[in-house]
């Protein structure tokens, strides 16, 4: 069911979840996010990842796509709005 209050935060669970690799957050202004070091960019990770997860505005995603596909990220997982769904 959706949220009635749309200003409400998606909960985090990459924390609380079995996952053993390594988290690595991309924020242009934050270098820590939820406890996970930031880097300004895709282009400034220092090795390529297995997934990127993208949740930006859609006119973003085309971009970010490309750049992770140049780095050579292995899959994406975008959570976006504005594609006309």
């Amino acid at each position: 069911m959706r949220s009635k209050n749309r200003r409400q935060k998606p909960r985090c669970s990459v924390g609380t979840a079995a996952f053993a690799g390594s988290v690595v957050g991309v924020h242009p202004s934050h270098r820590t996010v939820l406890g996970f070091a930031c880097v300004p960019s895709l282009a400034e990770l220092e090795a390529p990842v297995d997934a990127v997860v993208i949740a930006t505005p859609a006119a973003t995603v085309p971009g970010l796509l490309e750049t992770a596909h140049a780095r050579g990220c292995g899959g994406a997982v975008v959570y976006a709005a504005g594609f006309a769904e």
